[in-house]
């Protein structure tokens, strides 16, 4: 276990329910160790709570298209269901409202590694002008939407995404690796994974994500680099990760 690793398991990870900026604070440390750990201890836990209500949301999928899916089929549609169902629907892009499948290859956890991995690159370690200025600690941008003008690209037409507080950031980030159609492969992967029982770590998720970053193949290398270079495959291994995946029909 490096130096790294063992700050973060030693430095306490409480933090408020919704964090709505990196605490001044942390801009004031020198020390590179300490400026990682501490983006992690901020982070880590948000990327679990982030999970964890994915996987609430997959659940009612689950039980929702139980085995007795087609018995119950009229109890299915009984108003608080199907509004719930109709929700989640809209919120993943999903193109037929009774399709489990897609749902089950949508709805799913993203491994904390890879959240981490590419938190740290895009944002320097929490250190950059997006994160600083718009919380934005995942490279996102709005293309002719709303942004911070001061932060934007060469492109009059690109934006940075400007969110509200760290969590809404990292529930977009996981969000946009959930639907949207550049990272089908990442989702297809990872549901295959689960149907044949193999664990879908940062490292083989990365390989999925050529698209995320105009640099392709060089920004995975980048992302499987920080993974390794810190062992962030150690935050893949947690218990959400072991127990809570549910196997896939």
């Amino acid at each position: 276990m490096n130096r790294l690793i063992f700050l973060v398991l030693f430095i306490s990870s409480t933090l408020l329910a919704n964090l709505k900026t990196l605490p001044q604070n942390f801009y004031k440390l020198d020390d590179v160790d300490m400026v990682k750990s501490e983006f992690i201890n901020h982070f880590l836990p948000i990327i679990n709570e982030e999970n964890e209500k994915i996987l609430k949301e997959r659940e009612f999928i689950e039980s929702y298209f139980d085995k007795n899916f087609l018995i119950n089929f009229k109890q299915r549609l009984n108003r608080d269901s199907l509004l719930v169902l109709t929700k989640i629907a809209n919120k993943y892009k999903i193109s037929k409202l009774f399709n489990k499948s897609e749902y089950l290859r949508k709805i799913d956890v993203v491994p904390p590694s890879l959240a981490l991995a590419q938190a740290a690159l895009e944002s320097g370690w929490g250190k950059s002008r997006f994160a600083k200025k718009a919380n934005n600690f995942f490279g996102q941008w709005n293309f002719n939407g709303i942004g911070l003008d001061s932060l934007a690209s060469n492109s009059t037409n690109q934006k940075i995404k400007v969110f509200e507080s760290v969590n809404d950031a990292v529930s977009n980030y996981m969000l946009n690796l959930n639907r949207h159609f550049a990272y089908s492969e990442f989702r297809e992967k990872r549901y295959l994974s689960r149907v044949i029982g193999e664990n879908f770590d940062g490292i083989e998720a990365s390989k999925t994500l050529i698209n995320y970053s105009e640099l392709g193949k060089k920004y995975v290398s980048k992302v499987q680099e920080m993974i390794n270079s810190h062992d962030l495959s150690l935050f893949d291994k947690k218990e959400l990760q072991a127990n809570s995946y549910l196997t896939a029909l």
